[in-house]
């Protein structure tokens, strides 16, 4: 995932220019954070699959719902 975050940082402009659109500098400043931060995405998917396949289901589905609660927990606490 670093190689391909790092491929398309280095093709920015070649990239979103392709299909005819004009450059924008707003897309560059954009896609210089989404790219680093797609690691962030990628890694905790790709490690929640191993452990899933290495027969754990319950850890797996215990990462996938805390966040979800806190982030509850926080929106509730926002609120009030």
């Amino acid at each position: 995932m670093l190689l391909v975050a790092g491929l398309g940082m280095v093709t920015i402009v070649p990239l979103f220019t392709f299909p005819g659109a004009e450059p924008d500098p707003a897309v560059r400043e954009f896609m210089l954070i989404w790219y680093p931060g797609a690691v962030f995405l990628v890694v905790p998917i790709v490690a929640n699959a191993a452990i899933r396949a290495g027969g754990d289901t319950r850890f797996p589905a215990m990462m996938m719902v805390a966040p979800m609660v806190f982030a509850c927990i926080l929106q509730g606490a926002e609120e009030e």
